[in-house]
């Protein structure tokens, strides 16, 4: 499982994608986190937007991870800031 949530969703195959699903499945939580990570992944992703821009996206992501009650993503906003 932890295989499946760490790679990144270009490469996971149909059969590992279902299996990524159950998982995601079984708790919101997890599901969210697991958006957040690759909400944030995105951000990273993008080199056409302009460092102004990223960082504004960065800090609405973080204002969100914040807001989402998960202690987990409050503590990783903490490790970023």
């Amino acid at each position: 499982a932890r295989m499946l949530l760490t790679k990144d969703e270009s490469m996971i195959n149909h059969e590992e994608k279902a299996q990524l699903n159950e998982i995601l499945a079984q708790g919101p939580t997890l599901k969210t986190i697991y958006d957040f990570r690759n909400e944030l992944q995105q951000i990273w992703h993008r080199t056409t937007v302009s460092q102004i821009e990223m960082l504004e996206k960065l800090q609405k992501w973080c204002q969100q991870a914040e807001a989402s009650g998960i202690q987990t993503l409050q503590d990783f906003v903490s490790l970023l800031k």
